[in-house]
């Protein structure tokens, strides 16, 4: 709509400034108009500057979209692979050899991976006993690391703890931030004890290498990346992408 909007007001600009002739003006006639006055498009532009903004975002949206589209075309074609450390584990529920395959790369302390972890719980929901749920850590501050180092401490004495753990630090993002005691209160709820070596040692600290390794590999710079299948999950509406992923793959 906004677009013929704007259509209208320039041809009525063109139309007044050729003293309102009957008749039609050529391709070279409005082309050479606008070449000698531009003032005549900029003061309209100037005068409606949200609808401007719009067309802007629209038309950088669309550009966005195509984008992404020859992305996961590409990587259809060629799915991206993992290596997946002996010692790491899933969510639970997941399937060995499952169709579907979920690798996140996330950050406990970002607003949007929280986000991203229930939509992820939709999709197990969605598809019972046909999914693999893999986390991984891009950690940008030393809370979220040593959130990272918990977490995979945590997994290889429980993974549903683990998982318990996850949705924990996630439910509590902000209050976690001003008072990381509660992290501790969390693991003796949650009937575990752990020393700092026991948190901090070769196998914890090899996954969160093995994440960043992979993440600098692949390009991935940003949280929350969902990869479905080996094709990264782009766009807004992150569930309608993984989905039709899914649709297409399984």
């Amino acid at each position: 709509m906004k677009k013929y909007f704007f259509l209208f007001i320039f041809l009525c600009c063109i139309t007044l400034f050729a003293g309102g002739c009957n008749k039609g003006l050529s391709k070279e006639d409005i082309s050479r108009i606008i070449r000698e006055n531009p003032d005549i498009i900029l003061d309209v532009l100037k005068e409606h500057p949200l609808e401007l903004l719009e067309i802007e975002a629209s038309g950088r949206q669309i550009k966005m979209n195509q984008a992404f589209a020859k992305k996961r075309e590409k990587e259809s074609k060629n799915p991206i692979e993992f290596e997946t450390l002996a010692t790491r584990f899933f969510k639970p529920g997941s399937v060995e050899s499952a169709p579907i395959n979920i690798t996140v790369f996330s950050n406990f302390q970002c607003p949007y991976c929280r986000n991203s972890a229930k939509i992820i719980d939709q999709i197990v929901e969605k598809y019972p006993d046909k999914t693999q749920v893999l986390f991984r850590h891009i950690s940008m501050d030393n809370l979220s690391f040593q959130q990272a180092l918990l977490f995979e401490a945590v997994g290889l004495k429980s993974q549903e703890k683990a998982w318990r753990l996850h949705d924990f630090m996630f439910q509590n993002q902000d209050k976690i931030l001003k008072n990381q005691g509660l992290l501790k209160e969390e693991i003796k709820r949650i009937g575990l004890n752990f020393t700092e070596k026991e948190i901090k040692n070769d196998i914890t600290l090899s996954h969160l290498k093995s994440d960043n390794d992979q993440a600098r590999k692949l390009h991935i710079n940003k949280t929350p990346t969902i990869i479905v299948n080996g094709i990264t999950v782009t766009g807004r509406d992150i569930l309608k992408v993984m989905i039709d992923i899914i649709e297409n793959s399984i």
